[in-house]
């Protein structure tokens, strides 16, 4: 049954035109209102991309996938960053025990760096082969466009620990000059304990290797932990928007039993968010643990350069 001119048939799907030349009164779609076109026009294009990225991530669709429970999750991941400690400082009441480590202090680190690296590589390899749907989304192609707006979020980081390099080369140059003698032989030694004596291992060469080995490699179970399954578990509950503002604060907390209170917590919470934000961009948690392995490498740089030169002056 043909329809009247003017009106469009319930089966024919709305068209511009009707199959009888005559204009049809459903149009293709709505037309937009004024509100909607000024409150478009007030956001310059680059943010409508970056919002609407943000909104599509495949981090919605990988919140789904199958995880571990994240309680499991984090207690995994204190075995190697504070329940191995503990072990130990429970090992040291012991006199035998305790005497052994005293007597040969490299032959104890060692064992524990390796100890540490072993259940730190298991854990990732275990994470990123059992739980890989839950942390990347497999044959994903990331677009120009997504990296960057990544490297966009990443280089202000970036910049924040760079601006602190040029104070330190002053420092550094100011005590390059002073007379060599027993007073600069102490001054460096100071200066190199201050650096590396708060960190991992002790400022021994041996310590500054198996702290730097670390800082490369931790990134790694850090993100996948973090980033990716914390990451995972509030978007699954309270939405993808409440993953970007918790987990970067999770991220600075989990790092206070190591380094403590300071302004660094605020450099962490950015970090964690830049890192949540990179793996919403790309979709993928390699991205961030790339950016947290490269972020570490700017923040050593200077302790590298402070090590180099208290050891090429016979310290250690």
């Amino acid at each position: 049954m043909e329809s009247p001119p003017g009106h469009c048939a319930a089966a024919r799907p709305p068209a511009r035109w009707s199959g009888l030349g005559v204009p049809c009164n459903v149009p293709d779609e709505e037309p937009e209102l004024p509100e909607q076109t000024a409150r478009k026009s007030a956001i310059p294009s680059d943010v409508r991309t970056f919002l609407r990225m943000v909104r599509s991530s495949r981090v919605v669709e990988q919140a789904k996938a199958p995880q571990p429970h994240i309680l499991l999750v984090l207690v995994l991941y204190l075995i190697p960053v504070i329940l191995l400690r503990w072990c130990t400082l429970v090992l040291m009441h012991i006199p035998s025990f305790a005497r052994v480590c005293a007597a040969h202090p490299q032959s104890y680190s060692a064992v524990y760096f390796s100890l540490q690296m072993a259940i730190s590589l298991s854990l990732v390899i275990y994470f990123g082969r059992r739980y890989s749907t839950a942390l990347h989304s497999a044959g994903a192609r990331v677009g120009k466009r997504q990296l960057r707006f990544a490297a966009l979020v990443f280089l202000p980081l970036i910049a924040w620990y760079l601006f602190e390099l040029p104070r330190f080369f002053m420092g550094l140059d100011w005590l390059m000059q002073l007379p060599r003698g027993p007073e600069w032989t102490a001054a460096i030694a100071d200066v190199h304990e201050q650096v590396w004596g708060r960190l991992s291992y002790d400022p021994s060469l041996t310590g500054v290797i198996f702290t730097s080995v670390l800082s490369l490699v931790f990134p790694a179970l850090e993100e996948i932990v973090f980033t990716g399954f914390l990451g995972n578990f509030i978007a699954r509950r309270a939405g993808l928007a409440a993953a970007l503002l918790v987990t970067p604060c999770v991220f600075a907390v989990a790092h206070i039993p190591g380094f403590g209170f300071g302004r660094h917590l605020i450099g962490l919470l950015c970090a964690g968010a830049c890192f949540m934000l990179i793996r919403v961009l790309t979709g993928s948690v390699r991205y961030s643990i790339a950016a947290h392995v490269l972020l570490n490498v700017v923040i050593f740089v200077p302790k590298w350069i402070v090590a180099a030169v208290y050891f090429s002056a016979g310290g250690g």
